[in-house]
């Protein structure tokens, strides 16, 4: 497993110093190879230490060698992500998208959308695009009541008998207070939770009811990486609404 897919298998035992090192990681791998460890530590604004200990929680013995392991795992992925090697890996994902969810998930999924008094839809930075799509399809075509809004708004406002489908690749750190906080309340108010991501050790998935895993788009860089994620959810929505339509017309 290459260390950008690592990664993210690790991200619930992370620390907030962790947590930092993270996001950074996932958002400029090629600066963990080109910098030194002295300019990393000044530009990530950690401690040497906590660089170290973040190497060694990933199974290396320290920096340099996790750092000799990326710069090969980058190189690996730039070979991988030329011409039709890159095709290859779209087509690929979207067959693997097809086979990760079973009939049996998708049918459990239509059926509590299309029984919800209410649906939100939620969906941070790249997971924001197959959320808004969901809501415009969800609203558009079947006129169900759907919200994408923001937390606010919906921390006030969920009751029981809705849903939240909330979009994540692999962290979702910016859901967390929000979906916690719906664990705390009465039972009677609490809503179904619907996580689709790509992370099968997600975070909040035990504070989810139903969690639909997505093959994941580690190994490409960065802006195909994003590309690829984007286009698996959509797929995933597709599926969706193509269930959602096929079950309504039984009825």
């Amino acid at each position: 497993m290459n260390i950008l897919d690592l990664i993210d298998t690790k991200v619930s035992s992370y620390t907030k110093t962790d947590r930092v090192i993270y996001e950074k990681l996932k958002k400029y791998p090629g600066k963990f190879v080109e910098q030194s460890y002295t300019e990393l530590v000044k530009d990530i604004d950690v401690s040497p230490a906590a660089l170290t200990r973040f190497a060694k929680k990933l199974g290396f013995n320290g920096f340099n060698e996790f750092q000799f392991q990326l710069s090969s795992d980058l190189q690996n992925r730039k070979k991988e992500n030329t011409g039709s090697g890159m095709a290859e890996q779209f087509s690929k994902a979207l067959m693997r998208t097809e086979e990760s969810v079973s009939g049996e998930q998708l049918a459990t999924a239509a059926e509590k959308l299309i029984n919800a008094k209410k649906i939100f839809c939620l969906g941070f930075n790249a997971s924001s695009l197959p959320a808004r799509f969901l809501w415009d399809t969800l609203r558009s075509e079947f006129s169900f009541e759907v919200e994408m809004t923001d937390f606010d708004y919906i921390f006030t406002n969920y009751n029981k008998q809705d849903v939240i489908v909330l979009f994540s690749v692999s962290s979702g750190s910016f859901y967390h207070p929000f979906i916690q906080s719906i664990r705390k309340k009465d039972p009677q108010e609490q809503p179904e939770v619907i996580m689709v991501t790509m992370n099968p050790k997600h975070p909040l998935r035990k504070y989810c009811d139903d969690v639909i895993l997505l093959p994941s788009a580690g190994g490409m860089y960065q802006s195909h990486a994003a590309a690829l994620e984007n286009m698996i959810f959509m797929m995933f929505n597709d599926m969706l609404v193509a269930k959602i339509r096929h079950t309504l017309n039984k009825k």
